[in-house]
């Protein structure tokens, strides 16, 4: 099993973010099915640098500290992803790992996520993954 660090984008289940591959942080990314207009089981990954992936757990902190505030009402949603403090941190992140958060069309592989559920609910526990075989 490989730890799954940041979630980016959830929809039914991790879309995109930063997880390890044979223990080496990757960024992973749902390959979305266009014939059934749904995502596909299918995970495009792309090793990063381990700056990148420092990077990438300081951003999901920052997200998860808002989204506790959240849940307590004590944010609006327009402040999403980050409480105002954290803001211009943020936007810094992003342009920082812009290009590693991305697929690497010449160095990337496909496979087939199986998620584990934590067994403590929420955003914060450990999430993991078992990386199989792709299926086409």
């Amino acid at each position: 099993m490989d730890q799954i660090y940041t979630i980016d984008e959830y929809y039914d289940g991790p879309v995109c973010g930063v997880a390890d591959l044979n223990g080496e942080p990757h960024y992973y990314e749902c390959i979305f099915d266009e014939r059934n207009d749904e995502y596909s089981k299918n995970y495009r990954l792309s090793p990063i640098t381990n700056g990148t992936f420092l990077l990438a757990q300081e951003q999901w902190a920052i997200w998860l500290r808002w989204n506790e505030a959240f849940e307590k009402g004590e944010v609006e949603a327009s402040t999403h992803p980050a409480l105002p403090k954290d803001q211009e941190r943020n936007r810094e992140i992003d342009k920082i790992t812009s290009i590693e958060k991305s697929i690497n069309e010449k160095d990337h592989c496909i496979k087939q996520a199986q998620f584990v559920v934590p067994q403590k609910p929420g955003w914060a526990s450990c999430w993991y993954v078992e990386w199989k075989p792709s299926i086409t």
